[in-house]
């Protein structure tokens, strides 16, 4: 009889209980099981038969294990709201000259000066400016020079240049199209002014980590005025070389030929060499040497065929 008794409490309590179907992981590896009644971005809420109604945050759940109508078994992982990433505003020096020129090109200034005061008083000054960009299909090269030499008080040199020259470009290819024109100034040329300008077709001879080496043909003509009014149809044959010695130090060098098309025999070279030194990487600041030479067949006067400008300068990357 007292057995009896037993099954039959037993059994009432057994059919009484609530099935806690639902479990929930945590990421300590604990488990917890009732029922889940709700489930948003950032809580999972969990019916516990001892705790009642248990708030978990979702960053705190590895898992959730829900049993489905059929009886089947769905595991559901909340994804944490990610957290938004601190804004961080640009550092922008709106005063930087290299942020308000030519922004995204390569340029650098050269600076040098020498002189002497006493028996004799001499001021020799050289600048330059140059800014380059490439991209697939373009590059582009912008240039000037300047160089005044005073003898006590007396101008030997005044000699200014200003140049632009366009590439075309074609992927996968060595060869390309060129445009270029230049403008100088010679006090003591008798042409005085000369503006120049010549199309045509380059090639890339040469790209490795030591060698850059590109050709150029074209033809064009220049225009000389000042004392001298006159028009010279030229071509043009060009080579430039760049040789990379190492990190810090590189060779630079180029020679044009403009020979006349409409006298035969005549032409004018320009041709120049430098060597620049890295000295701050950092602050991209060099030391350059060079050597530039411009020789004309045709003269008048007492003008010589050669005309030789040897400088040292400061140069300055930003």
């Amino acid at each position: 009889m007292r057995n009896h008794l037993l099954a039959v409490v037993s059994l009432s309590i057994a059919s009484t209980a609530p099935v806690w179907a639902d479990s929930v992981e945590l990421v300590t590896g604990d488990l917890l099981h009732g029922t889940v009644v709700e489930q948003t971005d950032s809580t999972v809420v969990l019916e516990h038969p001892i705790m009642g109604n248990v708030t978990l945050p979702v960053d705190q759940v590895k898992a959730v294990l829900v049993t489905e109508g059929d009886g089947g078994e769905a595991v559901v992982t909340p994804e944490p709201e990610p957290e938004p990433e601190p804004e961080v505003e640009p550092i922008v020096d709106k005063d930087s000259f290299s942020q308000n020129i030519l922004p995204g090109w390569d340029k650098h200034f050269e600076l040098g000066f020498n002189g002497s005061e006493g028996n004799s008083q001499t001021l020799n000054i050289h600048s330059a400016f140059k800014a380059t960009e490439e991209d697939d299909h373009h590059r582009w090269l912008l240039g000037s020079r300047f160089f005044q030499n005073k003898d006590n008080g007396m101008r030997t040199r005044n000699e200014f240049s200003a140049e632009a020259t366009h590439d075309w470009l074609m992927p996968d290819s060595p060869w390309f199209k060129f445009a270029t024109v230049k403008y100088q100034y010679d006090e003591f040329q008798d042409w005085k002014s000369r503006a120049s300008g010549f199309v045509g077709v380059g090639k890339q001879l040469a790209e490795t980590d030591k060698h850059d080496l590109i050709g150029r043909v074209g033809i064009g003509a220049s225009y000389e005025f000042g004392t001298v009014n006159e028009l010279v149809p030229e071509a043009l044959l060009g080579l430039e070389w760049v040789y990379t010695i190492n990190e810090r130090q590189k060779l630079e060098s180029h020679v044009t030929v403009f020979p006349d098309l409409a006298e035969f025999g005549e032409s004018r070279t320009v041709a120049g060499a430098a060597w620049t030194l890295k000295v701050d990487e950092a602050d991209g600041i060099s030391l350059k040497f060079g050597v530039d030479n411009e020789y004309e067949s045709r003269t008048e006067g007492n003008a010589k065929h050669n005309d030789v400008k040897y400088y040292g300068a400061l140069v300055f990357d930003f």
